[in-house]
């Protein structure tokens, strides 16, 4: 990656880089919808499937740790001990962003513990459903996208902090 990228653009590359992610879950979640049985094996044997394995292990954490990093890489681009932020306005900074990271976190937590009780309750009653269409166009999507996503704020959050806190203040 070029050093030259500003952090708008890494947020943006990380935004993009998400977005590509589901809208490539929303296309093979309507391939599984609309394919029978029989095409439905033959996609398994297709050469295009093993790259949607690439998605969710691949590009949905580097798009998190992308915007993570430009959180980082804002922070650097400020500069150490800005004069025009107080000491309290570069630690709020710090806090929002670990804040924000667990709350994501715990949610993706929360999400993907309960993820699997309710597809099994919609899916055992046996015919669709609108709750389970948005929970498989909308809650897995965002299962797979808030919990790398808090995962790799809270480190960018200490990074933050110690960026913004100078030379000077750091501890030996």
């Amino acid at each position: 990656m070029p050093a030259n990228l500003s952090a708008r653009a890494i947020l943006w590359l990380g935004i993009g880089t998400i977005t590509f992610s589901v809208l490539c879950q929303l296309a093979l979640d309507v391939v599984w919808r609309v394919a029978s049985t029989e095409s439905g094996n033959t996609l398994l044997d297709s050469w295009w499937y093993p790259l949607f394995q690439f998605v969710p292990t691949v590009l949905i954490p580097l798009g998190s740790m992308l915007i993570a990093a430009s959180f980082v890489a804002h922070a650097l681009e400020r500069g150490p001990g800005v004069d025009s932020l107080p000491e309290r306005g570069r630690a709020s900074s710090a806090a929002w962003l670990f804040w924000i990271g667990l709350i994501l976190t715990v949610l993706g937590l929360v999400v993907s513990a309960s993820l699997q009780d309710w597809l099994t309750d919609l899916n055992s009653q046996g015919r669709s459903s609108l709750a389970l269409d948005a929970l498989n166009l909308v809650v897995i999507p965002l299962r797979m996208i808030i919990l790398p996503l808090g995962l790799a704020l809270l480190p960018a959050a200490v990074l933050v902090k110690k960026v913004l806190a100078g030379p000077g203040q750091l501890p030996r």
